[in-house]
């Protein structure tokens, strides 16, 4: 699925699915949904839901006056997915290893190449902060550069 919110395209096809959620209720429940985490390549979280007729991503179908099985994509903070993530491993369905690896800052002297080369918790920390502000890395990265410049 592709959409576009408040000016930022979220692909289900070009982000990195992070993991995945069934709801408690049976697939053939009215009630049953699923949920997958992804991450753009820019570093913004989002929720792809699916759901049954009686689930929170049903569809209203007003010409029937009913509501029909539905699909959704929700832009996450990162405090959001966090949260998400946290409640997936309460459920004992999440990945310790892959929680730290998204949401705690790494300690590495370890360098990523990008247009110019940072440690990885630079890299972690730029895709934290677009995420956090809802913009992109290279508006973070112009944005401090050019407040450095402008003294």
């Amino acid at each position: 699925m592709k959409k576009r919110i408040r000016g930022l395209e979220y692909n289900t096809d070009t982000a990195k699915k992070i993991a995945e959620y069934g709801s408690d209720y049976g697939i053939s429940d009215n009630r049953y949904y699923e949920e997958t985490l992804y991450r753009k390549r820019t570093g913004e979280f989002f929720i792809y839901g699916t759901g049954n007729a009686g689930s929170k991503y049903a569809e209203w179908l007003p010409d029937y006056h009913s509501y029909t099985s539905g699909e959704a994509i929700k832009p996450l903070t990162f405090d959001e997915a966090k949260e998400w993530y946290v409640k997936l491993l309460n459920d004992g369905m999440g990945d310790e290893k892959k929680y730290k690896g998204l949401f705690e800052p790494k300690d590495s002297p370890e360098r990523v190449s990008l247009t110019l080369s940072v440690s990885k918790r630079a890299k972690k920390g730029l895709l934290d902060l677009a995420t956090k502000q809802g913009k992109s890395q290279s508006e973070i990265v112009e944005k401090m550069i050019l407040s450095e410049i402008d003294l």
